[in-house]
């Protein structure tokens, strides 16, 4: 995850990293999603920015099927 500010500085952008963590996945506690195989997993819109680091992460860890994709 990156947190940053951006500002419009002379008709143009200006961003600044304020924080970044790196992103990880989530889950309920003691739940099971995460053993069943293939991994059900949500995808959120094409536009998200975390969505291709995710099907990255996915692409050179385990198979998974796609549940939902908005």
């Amino acid at each position: 995850m990156v947190l940053v500010t951006q500002a419009t500085v002379g008709g143009g952008f200006r961003t600044d990293v304020v924080h970044t963590e790196p992103l990880v996945w989530e889950g309920r506690e003691g739940g099971i999603a995460s053993r069943r195989s293939p991994l059900p997993v949500a995808f959120d819109n094409q536009g998200c920015a975390w969505r291709s680091a995710a099907l990255n992460a996915l692409d050179h860890a385990v198979l998974f099927d796609p549940l939902f994709a908005s």
